[in-house]
């Protein structure tokens, strides 16, 4: 089974929301047990937690591009917008050239 661009794109984005939510589950879990961690410890997790969020947003502007016009599909391209930002979740059609990403 060959997966569309979107479905790639938004399995990324799940993967990079579980990478978001995981130290958060694992304080809870580690504080629920009992089990405590020196503050130099806690503030390296946290440096490479970031770099590692950094690393899966900066992957995600390369990695899923339109196979048509060849731009990111996380990007909104519309011209009128006064600002363009770049979105959560991908875009099912390309905004600059209409291609339809969920074709396989």
């Amino acid at each position: 089974m060959k997966l569309s661009v979107y479905k790639k794109a938004f399995l990324y984005q799940v993967l990079t929301i579980a990478y978001m939510i995981l130290p958060f589950a694992l304080a809870v879990f580690f504080t629920e047990n009992g089990i405590r961690f020196n503050n130099e410890w806690l503030i390296s997790l946290g440096v490479l937690w970031f770099l590692g969020f950094v690393a899966f947003n900066i992957l995600r502007l390369f990695l899923f591009k339109c196979p048509e016009c060849d731009l990111n599909i996380f990007y909104n391209y519309t011209p009128h917008l006064l600002f363009n930002v770049f979105h959560n979740l991908p875009y099912k059609k390309c905004t600059k050239c209409g291609y339809d990403h969920t074709k396989a």
